[in-house]
Formats: C-alpha cells, sequence, structure tokens
C-alpha cells in the first residue's frame, strides 16, 4: 500500500506552500526539503538544510525499506531524524512511527528535546494538533490519525509486543542487543504502508550490529570535487572513506578558515575544497531501493570545516588531545569503526585444552561413566540473524577436583526441522544417559522441549534456560511457572555466564576434546568461542554497560551449547567459580534505573 499523502489540506492552510506542494506531488520536486522552513523552527528560525544538505536524501518522497546512517557524533542526525518523522506524521494519514533507543534516557531525548519542538513551534500545529491529541512523552498522536510511539529496548524487547506500525526509527542502533531484533522487528510484521527501517547512529567496531547495516546498504560517500586540479576537464573527485581520501581531506588549521577557506582540502592538490559542492555517490547502486546506506562524517559539515574553533578541536582530537582515544577520534569525529573488542579467549588457549581425545560417540559414551554430573546441552539452530545459526549439542562432564570436561560436540544440520532434532537429541539421551538436559528455552526451544518429552525424556531432567541481559541478581535464577507461562524455567545472564566460561576456559579448568580446526571451510566446534567479543554501551548518568556478542558472519553456537552445560552444573551443584571476575558485567543499582526506570513519563 503507497503512502497518501494529504496535500490539499496544507495547501488550503497554508496557502504559500501550494506551488511547492503542487511540485512536489507531480514530481517536479523529488522530496520535502522545500518546504521544510514553512513547516518547521529550529531555535527560533525556519528550519533549513543550507548547512546540514548531506541530509537531504532523507527528506525523499520514496524511501528504501531499510536506512542506515552511519555518522559521526554532532552532525544533526537526531535534527534531521525527528524533523522527517513528524513531517512524514503530519502528511501521511494514517502513519504509525515506532521510535526505538537502546535506553529510556535516549528516546526521551530524542521525543522530548527533538520531536515536542518540532510540533510545538510549528506554524502549522493548529492544522496537526487540538486538545484531544495525546502529547506524552512516549506516544504522540495528531489530527490524522497518524501517530509516533517511543520506545525501548536494551535488556529484552517486552516493550515493544503489542506495538504496531509502518516505519520503525532505531537511534543509537550501534548499541542494540542483535538478539533482540527479531522480536522489534514484529513491530512492522503489518505494516500499512511501507514497512520502512531507519537504523541511525556511530559506529563501534567493524562487525558491530550497525557496521554489519551498512555493509549490506548501498553505501553511499559524499563526493567533493576540486575545480583546481582537473582531468580532461573534469574535477578531481575527493572521497571520504578510510579506504579512500578521508585522511588526507583534513588540512591544517589556520585563521582563515570559512566557507571561502575550508578546512577541508584535496588529496591532490592540498588546496581547499568545499563540501557544499558536493554529492552522493553510492558504491552499490542497485541497493539503493532496498537498502540506502550514508556514511556521514563530521569533516563535511559546516560547522566543523567552516568555523576556525571547531576545526582546531576537530584536529585536536586527531592528535589525541582531550585526552582522545585513537577508536574515539575514528568513530566519533570520522564515523569509521574501530576495532576496540577483545577476544574473551584466544587461539593458543583454546588448543591448550583441547586434549580430551577424539570427538566421537565411541569415545565419549566410553569415557562418561567417569563424572559425578554429565549434561547434554542444545543450542537450537533456526537460522538466527544473519541466518547462519545451527543447532549445536555438547556433552559435559564435572570432575571431582571440580573441573568440567567437555567430551563431545556435534553440529546438526537441519535447523529447520524441530522433530528430526528432536530425535536426534532422544537419541544421544538414550546414548550417553546424561543426567540432565540444558536447553536453550527461547524461540523454537518450547516446541523442541515438547516433543522430546513427548518421545521419553523426563521433564524433571531438562532446565530450559533463557538469556536476558545484565542484572543485579544471580547469574541463574529459577522462574516458577505461571498461568500466562506454565513452565519452570531459569534466567541466565548471558554476558556473565560466559564470561565465566571463557574464563575456566583460560585458567585451564574447562577442557574439550581433541583441536578440531581443519580449514578455512572446516573449522570445527571448538573456535566457535573466537566469535565471542566484549562490546560496551555508554550512559550518560551511570557509566559503562557490558555486553557479550558475536561477531558478523561467525558461528557461536557450541560456544552457547558449552555455557548453558555449565550453567546447569554449577546451578546444581551451588559450586559457581569465582563471580568477581564478571564483576564488571554484574550492573549497578543506578545502571539498572537506567535500563528499566522505575517510572517513566508520560
Amino acid at each position: 500500500m503507497q503512502e497518501e499523502h494529504n496535500f490539499d489540506e496544507l495547501a488550503d492552510i497554508y496557502p504559500l506552500l501550494e506551488e511547492m506542494l503542487t511540485k512536489i506531488s507531480n514530481g517536479t520536486y523529488p522530496n520535502w526539503t522545500p518546504i521544510l522552513p514553512a513547516l518547521f523552527n529550529l531555535h527560533g528560525k525556519p528550519l533549513s538544510l543550507e548547512n546540514h544538505f548531506p541530509f537531504e536524501e532523507m527528506y525523499n518522497l520514496h524511501q528504501p525499506g531499510i536506512t542506515t546512517f552511519l555518522t559521526g557524533r554532532q552532525v544533526a542526525k537526531t535534527t534531521n531524524v525527528a524533523a522527517q518523522t513528524v513531517l512524514l506524521s503530519v502528511v501521511t494519514p494514517y502513519l504509525s512511527t515506532i521510535a526505538l533507543a537502546p535506553l529510556y534516557e535516549q528516546i526521551r531525548r530524542l521525543s522530548s528535546l527533538y520531536i515536542a519542538p518540532f510540533i510545538s513551534s510549528s506554524p502549522m500545529k493548529n492544522l496537526w494538533t487540538d486538545p484531544n491529541t495525546v502529547k506524552s512523552v512516549l506516544q504522540r498522536t495528531f489530527k490524522n490519525h497518524s501517530q509516533i510511539l517511543c520506545t525501548f529496548a536494551s535488556t529484552d524487547a517486552d516493550r515493544c509486543k503489542g506495538l504496531s506500525g509502518s516505519r520503525l526509527i532505531m537511534d543509537e542502533f550501534q548499541d542494540m542487543d542483535p538478539t533482540l531484533l527479531p522480536i522489534i522487528r514484529e513491530v512492522i510484521s503489518h505494516a500499512l504502508y511501507g514497512p520502512y527501517e531507519v537504523h541511525i547512529g556511530t559506529p563501534l567496531t567493524t562487525d558491530n550490529i550497525l557496521s554489519q547495516s551498512y555493509d549490506r546498504s548501498s553505501q553511499a560517500e559524499w563526493f567533493v570535487p576540486c575545480f583546481r586540479c582537473t582531468t580532461n576537464g573534469k574535477p578531481t573527485w575527493n572521497i571520504p572513506a578510510i579506504e579512500h581520501h578521508l585522511d588526507r581531506m583534513i588540512g591544517p588549521w589556520h585563521e582563515n578558515i570559512s566557507e571561502v577557506y575550508p578546512g577541508t582540502i584535496c588529496h591532490k592538490c592540498r588546496q581547499p575544497i568545499s563540501p557544499r559542492h558536493g554529492r552522493w555517490v553510492h558504491r552499490y547502486p542497485n541497493r539503493i531501493h532496498e537498502h540506502s546506506g550514508y556514511h556521514i562524517p563530521q569533516i563535511i559539515l559546516p560547522h566543523h570545516y567552516a568555523v576556525p574553533k571547531h576545526w582546531a578541536k576537530l584536529l585536536g582530537k586527531r592528535e589525541g588531545l582531550g585526552p582522545t582515544p585513537t577508536h574515539k577520534y575514528y568513530t566519533e569525529v570520522l564515523g569509521i569503526p574501530y576495532d576496540q573488542s577483545a577476544n574473551l579467549v584466544n587461539d593458543k588457549e583454546l588448543q591448550r585444552v583441547s586434549n580430551l581425545g577424539e570427538n566421537s560417540d565411541v569415545v565419549a559414551l566410553r569415557n562418561s561413566g567417569k563424572y559425578r554430573v554429565l549434561v547434554l546441552a542444545a543450542d537450537w539452530g533456526g537460522g538466527g540473524e544473519d541466518q547462519i545459526s545451527l543447532t549445536t549439542l555438547a556433552l559435559l562432564g564435572l570432575k571431582p577436583n571440580g573441573h568440567i570436561d567437555v567430551l563431545w560436540g556435534k553440529r546438526l544440520l537441519t535447523p529447520h526441522d524441530h522433530l528430526a532434532e528432536a530425535k536426534e537429541v532422544r537419541y544421544y539421551w538414550n546414548l550417553f544417559k546424561p543426567h540432565y538436559l540444558a536447553h536453550d528455552y527461547n524461540g523454537a526451544g518450547t516446541i523442541r522441549e515438547t516433543l522430546l518429552v513427548q518421545s521419553g525424556v523426563p521433564v524433571s531432567k531438562i532446565m530450559p534456560c533463557v538469556y536476558v541481559g545484565s542484572s543485579r541478581s544471580a547469574p541463574c535464577r529459577h522462574i516458577p511457572a505461571t498461568d500466562a507461562h506454565p513452565r519452570d524455567h531459569y534466567h541466565i545472564d548471558k554476558s556473565r555466564t560466559l564470561l565465566l566460561t571463557c574464563s575456566m576456559i583460560r585458567l585451564q579448568q574447562i577442557h574439550f576434546f581433541n583441536y578440531d580446526y581443519k580449514s578455512q571451510e572446516d573449522e570445527g566446534l571448538v573456535r566457535d568461542f573466537l566469535s565471542l567479543k566484549e562490546e560496551k554501551t555508554r550512559t550518560a548518568a551511570a557509566g559503562e554497560i557490558y555486553r557479550i556478542s558475536k561477531r558478523a558472519g561467525k558461528i557461536d553456537d557450541f560456544a552457547q551449547a558449552v555455557n548453558y552445560g555449565c550453567v546447569c552444573i554449577w546451578h546444581l551443584t551451588q559450586n559457581w567459580p569465582n563471580i568477581a571476575a564478571a564483576a564488571k558485567y554484574a550492573i549497578t543499582e543506578e545502571q539498572a534505573d537506567v535500563l528499566n526506570p522505575p517510572e517513566l513519563e508520560e
């Protein structure tokens, strides 16, 4: 269904817009940019893209299914996404937009400091709103029955359930937990228009969720011409991408920096060039209509390249002044991902503890009888966010000295055949005769468990595990059955338990079957642990919150299965490793209030 923009109503109420609206509606103007000054005020002045020209694409009449903005800080990305959101709401009857950020404070800021002022200060506000329209922080409605719903999702996506819309805007996208995206995207699964997604943020690492989104996009860069040095009468183009000319486009400071003498210079002749004369060029033009992506570093915005004190500050950050760490300069100034995440365990450490013998049914069965506790663990597949997740099994045994041996592992190749996988797990349950089965109870895990119980696995021997975000409580908590959820299960603090498991590997208290890497095409199971990485989410009020996630394009299913098995053993025996080692992953009361505010403003 196409958007039904209400051009006539706007023209009747505000006659000066009639000519512009006519040109927009007949395609003479490809976007809404010409009428922005008549609709919105910013800091007491009409909103204009004169000094924010790279964002003009955001106001195109026809939007791609997904748009990704990979930007530095202080480039007006939030201002423009707020203006675009209000604009599309008031010209499109019955449009529902879901605006989402990881933290409540982030979405409150977007709603209260950007969206609300654009509505209240507009000369058109009487057309858009009346005393009956909702004006709360988390919901804003309009007379044309459009609405903007604001929510947040850091540790879970429960607040998204029940919401429905056509546009999904995810601000500070780099801090989103990728495992929550399938649930979040359900809000636009029955879209009246589109559906449309907008990913906005400042990058962290090359395999962060925002960087992954940009890599899948058209990857547009702002090409800046130099008319002083030409080839066959054509200007020299300067491309502000790290693999092209980004560093060489940053010129020295001088007191005459201005629009006439910008701080940006040509990579070839070293003379000033003006990004104002630039244009977007897409690396992958065939992706534009489905997934457009735009890289916006600070150096292409006038309030950076044309203001002497701001350019001096930018150059100071490049030199580390402030102090500014190198990765902050790349991510927040240049809008470029920078790898600062660390492996929780390295390849050498994995090889050192992979010495228990062949990974085979026969060897595992022969050795399985000598352990105090034997656990079969399963991480169910199903494609995952990057469609490479496969069901993986692991057999773990607890030794008398408290160490854990991972005797056996297997990756199944039928992620969507629940019955076949349940049968195979049942086979290994009968073969190894473990004391308990620990499994991933999220998603389709409930279906697999039902099939296992029906095939004879005692429900009392099954430990259903549900990953949750960082919390102040124990790493593993029993959740009793309720009327709404009639099954006992366990909440597992994902980041803290994975850190504990990896710490025990590094301390050689967890051992594996023989190291099974063969080639890049067959990396085996043990190296799944190399897919885990540490990331941090910054909060203004409560410091950094740590999270463990998976590297892009990598498989971590065996690592997750081993983690479920370890948690099951530690919880059953109440013999947890030194939890102090994971202390920084346990959130404080202040951080808990940031993630889950006790009282939300309405």
